[in-house]
């Protein structure tokens, strides 16, 4: 079940800036809904990327730099 949190309405404004965005906070405090709620409400046509790393396939694609840039290189159009 999803709840509205006072933080959502920032995170969804930061949806505009075209950076990343990180959230880090306690266990089990609904961090991977609240961007997943965030993530669903974006245009289809949005250049987007979720990775939950609680997920170790996930975490494995980005545990290094160089992974990381692979990974969004390859998922996210570049930009001029």
């Amino acid at each position: 079940m999803y709840r509205k949190r006072k933080i959502f309405a920032s995170l969804e404004e930061q949806t505009k800036n075209r950076k990343i965005t990180l959230l880090i906070g306690a266990r089990q405090v609904g961090k991977t809904t609240l961007l997943r709620e965030v993530y669903n409400r974006l245009p289809q046509d949005c250049p987007k990327l979720f990775l939950d790393l609680d997920e170790y396939s996930n975490y494995e694609k980005v545990s290094t730099y160089e992974n990381c840039l692979n990974v969004l290189t390859r998922a996210l159009p570049a930009t001029q």
